[in-house]
């Protein structure tokens, strides 16, 4: 495993070094993988960050928008040898929280609440090279293009993707996460979903004057109802490999109805029952993902429709 440092203005001492490697080695044995495994891990300052995912990977997408912003990135990789390797890039942030947090010598459950999170980030990302290596599902879809024409199939294909990586990493990396990050993921996804809801009705407002905006109006409530789903995963995700955590909830937002609850309720068997079958899915979990999708949007009152002369949104 080769660790490289994109910092500016920073000269890594042989000390900061070393307590890194550490550091990963021991994340990297609690979740049952192999030093190698990992072909590299990237640590990047924000100046840095973009460059660094590009140069593992000019093919990938992350997140990077007002809501939510990456902190870490993992793509695996086939080998000519026929092993699965992955390489990684971590904001030097998390890294910086997590060796201040090791040196005081403090248990996880004492450390403050970002401390404890960003250890967990560390973790889930590890999680990601862990799914990699057992599912070998590494392909990347195309990204959604809003600038293009609006394809529900596309937008399906590219999201159920990005849902069970993230549900086999929250999964694979959910003995790690403490309660304090539970409830942290859960009141982000909360604030986020309805932040999200209001930015919608800002654009249907906007729409009735000005009709270009109608492609974005489209993606924003597409993707909206699969971030919901994907950050429920994680959480479906984390419940099951973590006795500690069986007994949280799946507290919905404000706006939600019963309808939506009961939806939510039903894809909490649905994938959690998926699990037995990992890495073995079928195209039937593919199609009950989709139908999930769908019915959620459809109870906040937004339906999706395919026809043959092109995919609409109605509201």
């Amino acid at each position: 495993m080769n660790i490289e440092i994109r910092i500016t203005n920073m000269d890594p001492s042989t000390h900061l070094l070393q307590s890194i490697e550490e550091l990963l080695g021991h994340c990297i044995k609690k979740m049952g993988l192999l030093s190698t495994d990992i072909r590299q891990v990237i640590l990047a300052d924000q100046e840095h960050y973009a460059s660094a995912i590009k140069d593992i990977s000019g093919h990938v997408s992350y997140t990077n928008d007002v809501h939510y912003v990456s902190v870490g990135k993992t793509v695996s990789k086939w080998l000519n040898s026929g092993h699965i390797v992955s390489d990684l890039v971590l904001h030097s942030g998390i890294i910086d929280k997590v060796v201040s947090c090791v040196s005081n010598g403090c248990d996880v459950s004492k450390w403050d609440d970002i401390g404890q999170q960003t250890l967990y980030m560390i973790f889930h990302e590890l999680g990601h090279c862990k799914d990699g290596k057992i599912r070998q599902d590494i392909k990347n879809p195309n990204i959604v293009n809003s600038t293009k024409e609006f394809k529900i199939r596309h937008i399906c294909d590219y999201y159920r993707n990005i849902l069970l990586g993230e549900f086999s990493a929250s999964v694979h990396s959910g003995l790690f996460m403490t309660p304090t990050v539970y409830d942290l993921e859960l009141s982000s996804t909360l604030a986020t979903v309805e932040e999200q809801l209001t930015y919608i009705d800002s654009l249907k407002n906007k729409y009735s004057e000005d009709n270009s905006l109608l492609y974005e109006l489209a993606f924003t409530v597409g993707g909206l109802f699969w971030f919901i789903l994907i950050q429920y995963s994680k959480l479906i995700g984390v419940r099951i490999s973590n006795k500690e955590l069986c007994d949280r909830g799946l507290s919905l937002w404000k706006e939600a109805n019963s309808e939506a609850s009961s939806i939510i309720s039903k894809y909490d068997q649905l994938i959690s029952n998926a699990w037995r079958a990992y890495p073995n899915w079928s195209g039937d979990l593919f199609h009950n993902l989709d139908s999930t999708w769908e019915s959620l949007s459809l109870s906040c009152g937004y339906k999706f429709v395919h026809t043959n002369q092109g995919d609409a949104l109605y509201w």
